[in-house]
Formats: structure tokens, sequence, C-alpha cells
């Protein structure tokens, strides 16, 4: 909102769409979250750890078609749903996308978490998340003027998914040393 109704209209029309990232993400993920908490309830680490590698090679391969997808088809697209006025403005699609697709990556690594009870990771990535966005949303938009506000997301967003990684990776290998302790 730093940039005014006219852009936060243009912008907000622009991400609408991106949102079909993230739902088409959770139905691929969702339906998984009950057998990671079963995988590691029963303590078989080198099936969940498969099972999240097919879930982030999916997700990869609808994020990169969806980047394709809206290069050779977006300003088609926007043209179509708004018309020329917001069509115009189709470079901010891109790094919409990716935004989307990151935030699909942190939900299912998140709920990965989750059901291992590892809320603290969780807890710790949308902290610094929240905190990261609000000063880099002022500069960034400052510099790159709408652009500045993807910039933004994709950096608070990516350094949510490094913290939830490094919590995966420890909650991994807290429960192979108790496994290897029984």
């Amino acid at each position: 909102h730093l940039l005014g109704n006219v852009k936060l209209g243009i912008y907000g029309s622009i991400a609408t769409p991106t949102v079909v990232v993230q739902m088409v993400a959770t139905y691929v993920f969702n339906p998984f979250i009950t057998l990671f908490a079963e995988e590691l309830e029963k303590g078989d680490i080198k099936v969940f750890l498969n099972t999240l590698k097919k879930c982030v090679m999916w997700l990869g391969g609808i994020s990169i078609a969806s980047v394709i997808g809206g290069l050779l088809l977006g300003k088609i697209g926007l043209f179509v749903l708004y018309g020329a006025k917001v069509a115009k403005y189709s470079e901010l699609l891109t790094p919409l996308i990716i935004c989307s697709a990151l935030i699909a990556f942190m939900w299912l690594l998140g709920g990965v978490l989750v059901a291992a009870r590892s809320f603290r990771w969780l807890l710790l990535s949308n902290v610094l998340s929240s905190v990261t966005i609000i000063p880099l949303s002022y500069i960034l938009e400052d510099k790159f003027d709408m652009q500045g506000a993807s910039y933004a997301t994709i950096i608070s967003i990516t350094l949510a998914i490094i913290v939830l990684c490094i919590g995966l990776t420890f909650e991994v290998a807290r429960r192979k040393k108790v496994q290897a302790d029984i």
C-alpha cells in the first residue's frame, strides 16, 4: 500500500491468478501430510525422505511449468482477464508466480514439520519472514516500485524456507539418532 491504491489494484489484479499455483500444489502434497506423520511415527525415515523428495519434485515441476506458462501466455491471459491497462504490467507476473511457488514450498515444509510435531521451527520461520518483509518492502518498493513487493516476498519466504529446511534436517537427524539408540 506504500505505492498508492492504483498500483495496489494493478498489483493485486496480477497477483490473483498466481494463487492457482498454490492451490494446485496443495492438491499434490496435502494428501501426504498424514503419510508423513505415519512414516515418522513408525520411524521409517527412508520412506519419509523418499516421499518428501517426490513431493518436492512434483512441486518443482508445477512451479517450473507455471513460470514457463506465465512467460508464454501471461500477457495474453492478463489482457483477456483485465484488458490492456493491466496487461501492460505483465512483467510483474513472473516474480509473482515465483512468490506463489515459494509459498507453496513453505506450506509443504510447514506441513511436514507439523506432522513431525516440530513447531518451534515453524514458528521461527514465520517470525523471521514476518520481521524481514516489513523493512524489505519499504526498501525494495522504493527502489523497484511494484516489483519491490515481489522481491521482498521472495527474500522473506526464502529465508523462511531455509529455516524450515534446517529444522527438518535437525528433526530427521534427531529421529535417526533415537532409532539408532533403540
